[in-house]
C-alpha cells in the first residue's frame, strides 16, 4: 500500500513539474524573439572583450574584475562559453534565460514540497502540500515581476543565483535530517558559493538556513549557528567584495551611492514605503516598469508614515502569533530577509526599487497565499468553494501569464524598452528611460529625437535647481547632469553644430564633482572641438590639460604635434611627435609625422 501511494506521489509530483515547466515556458515564449538593449547588455556583453570566448586570460578578467560596478564572474563566464558557439545571436542568451527560469520553478518546487512534508510546523498532509508548493513554484514561475529577470540578457545574475541558491539549500535540508554525510555539507558550501558568484543578493542564504531551524524549534541553538559558520563566512567575504567593488566606481565615477547625507527618520519611512511597493507589485503587477526613478519626492520630506505604521503593526502581529501561524512567519520572514539586502541598508547602486530585486522575496508572498489557498480548500469541502475557488485561481494564472507574455515584448529592442518606460508616466517619463532613449536615437541616426530627449532632461535638471531639494537630489542631479551634457555635446557635435557643443563642455567642466578621468575625457572632446572650428591654441590647452591628468598617452602628444604643423610651427610639432614616440616607439603615424616634417625641412 506504502509502494503505490509513493509511485502514486511521484506520478503527481511529475505531472505538476510538467504542468509548470509547460506555463512557464509559454509565458515566456515571446523572450525568444528579443535581441539586446543599451542598458547594461552592452557593458556586461556586447561591448565587453572579456567575454568574447573562454580562455585562460578570458577567464582570469572576468574573476579578476568587477564589471559595470558589480562581481558576478560566474554570470559573465557562462556568457563567455555561450559566446564560443553562437558569437552574439541573442536566441541562445535568451533560450538558456527561459531553461532557467524553468529550472528554478522545478527547484522551488521541490524545495517547497520538503519544507510542507519534512517540516512539523507546516501542518500539511500530502495534498495539502502539494497544492502549497505547486501553486508557490507555478506563481514565481510566471508572474510578470519576473519579466526583467528573463526577458533582459544581462540578469541572467538572478536567474543563475536563484539556481545555486536553492540547491543549497536543497542539499543542506538532506544532510541536516539524514545521516549528517559531509560530502552533502560540502557541496551545499560550494553550491552556495557558486551562487554568491552569479550575484551578491545570495549572502542571505545563513540566515534562511537559520530562520527554518528557528521556525522547526522555536529557539536558535549555539551547535545551529556554528554548524553555518562557514555560510556565514562566505557571506561576510562576498559582502565586503562587493563593497570595495561600488566604492571603487564610485571613485572612478561609474556609479553613485543613493545617498549622501541621510535624515534616518526619513530613511526608515522610504524603506518602509519600499518593503510595501514590493508587496503592491505582488498583488497589483501593473505599470510595471524596468527603471523606477530617484525622484525628488523622496528627498522632500514627503514620505508617508503609513508604511512605516502597518510595518509595525506586521512585527507585531509575527511577534504575538510566531507559535500559532508559522507559515505567516516563515513567509513573512523569508520576505524580509532576503529583500534587506536592496533595501538600501547600505546604501548603494542608482536604482532605488525595480521588480527584480523580488525575484527571490516574493516567494515568501507567494507560499503565504498558496498557504491561505489551500487553508479555504481544506477547511471549506463545498463543492462550490471547490469550484469557485479553482475557478478563480486558474482565471488569475491565465492573467499573470497573458501579462507576462505581454510584458516580455517590451524587451524585444532597445527603443522598446525605452517608449515603454517613458509612456509608463507621460506627464513626468523616467531621466534614465529619457537619457537611454536618447541614446538609442543617437546610434540610429535620429538625432532630432536625440536631441529632443536630452533637452528634456537639461530643463529638467535646471528647473529643479531653483526648488528646495536637499543636498541628496542636488548630488544626483548634478551626476545625471554629466552624463546628459557629455552625450548632447557628443550629438551636437556629430550634428555639425560646434558652437553648441563646446558650450556643452564647458558647462561641464564647470560642474565641480566631475571626477578626474571624466574632466580628461570631456577636455580632450572639446579640443576636438575647438580644433574643428580652427580655434587650435585652445585645442592644445585643453589637450595640456588631458596630459596634466594622464600623462603617458602618446596620442595626445600627437595631437598637439599635429595641430603645431597645421599652424606650420613644425618646432614644436616635431618636439611633440617626438614626445609620443618616446612614450610608444611603436606609434607608426609619428614616425610617419617626423618623417614628412624632414622632408619639408630639407625642401626649405
Amino acid at each position: 500500500m506504502k509502494l503505490r501511494q509513493k509511485v502514486n506521489t511521484k506520478k503527481i509530483i511529475l505531472i505538476l513539474s510538467f504542468i509548470i515547466a509547460l506555463t512557464v515556458s509559454i509565458s515566456f515564449l515571446p523572450s525568444l524573439n528579443n535581441g539586446f538593449v543599451n542598458w547594461d547588455d552592452n557593458a556586461y556583453l556586447t561591448e565587453n572583450p572579456d567575454v568574447f570566448g573562454v580562455s585562460v586570460e578570458n577567464i582570469k578578467k572576468i574573476f579578476t574584475k568587477s564589471y559595470n560596478a558589480s562581481y558576478v564572474p560566474l554570470t559573465l563566464l557562462s556568457f563567455a562559453i555561450e559566446y564560443e558557439f553562437v558569437g552574439l545571436n541573442p536566441f541562445l542568451y535568451h533560450l538558456n534565460n527561459l531553461i532557467l527560469q524553468i529550472a528554478n520553478a522545478l527547484l522551488i518546487f521541490l524545495f517547497f514540497y520538503i519544507i510542507c512534508r519534512k517540516y512539523s510546523w507546516s501542518g500539511l498532509n500530502l495534498s495539502g502540500a502539494l497544492t502549497v508548493s505547486f501553486l508557490t513554484a507555478l506563481f514565481f514561475g510566471i508572474h510578470p515581476t519576473r519579466v526583467d529577470s528573463v526577458a533582459w540578457v544581462t540578469e541572467r545574475k538572478d536567474l543563475l543565483y536563484t539556481f545555486f541558491y536553492f540547491a543549497s539549500l536543497i542539499l543542506y535540508h538532506y544532510f541536516n535530517s539524514k545521516s549528517k554525510k559531509e560530502s552533502l555539507y560540502i557541496l551545499s558550501l560550494f553550491l552556495f558559493t557558486l551562487s554568491l558568484l552569479a550575484k551578491p543578493m545570495a549572502v542571505t542564504l545563513p540566515v534562511i538556513l537559520l530562520l527554518l531551524d528557528f521556525v522547526e524549534k522555536n529557539k536558535i541553538t549555539a551547535s545551529m549557528i556554528i554548524e553555518k559558520i562557514p555560510f556565514f563566512i562566505l557571506s561576510l567575504a562576498f559582502g565586503i567584495i562587493n563593497m570595495k567593488v561600488h566604492i571603487a566606481a564610485e571613485q572612478t565615477g561609474e556609479g553613485h551611492f543613493l545617498f549622501l547625507d541621510v535624515n534616518i527618520f526619513k530613511y526608515v519611512l522610504y524603506t518602509a514605503e519600499n518593503i510595501f511597493f514590493y508587496i503592491s507589485k505582488c498583488f497589483f503587477p501593473i505599470k510595471l516598469t524596468p527603471i523606477y526613478d530617484i525622484n525628488h519626492i523622496i528627498f522632500a520630506n514627503k514620505v508617508s508614515l503609513y508604511p512605516f505604521i502597518l510595518l509595525i503593526l506586521w512585527f507585531a502581529f509575527l511577534i504575538l502569533y510566531r507559535k500559532k501561524n508559522k507559515k505567516i512567519l516563515f513567509g513573512s520572514l523569508f520576505f524580509l530577509i532576503t529583500i534587506a539586502p536592496v533595501l538600501q541598508i547600505i546604501p548603494q547602486g542608482t536604482v532605488p526599487v525595480a521588480e527584480r530585486f523580488a525575484y527571490v522575496p516574493m516567494l515568501g508572498i507567494f507560499f503565504m497565499t498558496a498557504s491561505g489557498i489551500n487553508y479555504i480548500l481544506q477547511k471549506y469541502q463545498y463543492k462550490f468553494v471547490t469550484y469557485s475557488l479553482i475557478i478563480t485561481i486558474t482565471a488569475v494564472i491565465a492573467c499573470l501569464s497573458v501579462m507576462t507574455w505581454k510584458q516580455c515584448k517590451i524587451w524585444k529592442n532597445t527603443l522598446t524598452l525605452w517608449n515603454h518606460a517613458v509612456n509608463i508616466n507621460p506627464e513626468y517619463p523616467s531621466g534614465t528611460a529619457l537619457f537611454f532613449r536618447a541614446g538609442a536615437y543617437h546610434r540610429a541616426g535620429e538625432l532630432d529625437k536625440a536631441l529632443a530627449d536630452y533637452n528634456v532632461l537639461v530643463g529638467r535638471i535646471k528647473n529643479a535647481a531653483g526648488t528646495e531639494i536637499d543636498e541628496n537630489a542636488k548630488y544626483h542631479d548634478q551626476k545625471n547632469l554629466v552624463r546628459i551634457l557629455s552625450a548632447r555635446g557628443s550629438l551636437y557635435y556629430q550634428n555639425g553644430n560646434l558652437g553648441k557643443a563646446a558650450e556643452d563642455y564647458t558647462s561641464l567642466l564647470e560642474i565641480s564633482d566631475v571626477n578626474p578621468i571624466k574632466k580628461a575625457e570631456v577636455f580632450y572632446k572639446r579640443a576636438v572641438v575647438y580644433y574643428s572650428m580652427k580655434q587650435s591654441d585652445k585645442a592644445v590647452s585643453d589637450i595640456l590639460k588631458v596630459i596634466d591628468i594622464t600623462p603617458y598617452n602618446d596620442r595626445l602628444y600627437e595631437f598637439i604635434g599635429i595641430i603645431r604643423a597645421s599652424q606650420k610651427d613644425y618646432k614644436t610639432a616635431y618636439k611633440y611627435f617626438e614626445k609620443a614616440l618616446s612614450i610608444n616607439p611603436a606609434n607608426k603615424s609619428s614616425y610617419y609625422y617626423l618623417e614628412q616634417i624632414n622632408k619639408i625641412n630639407i625642401a626649405n
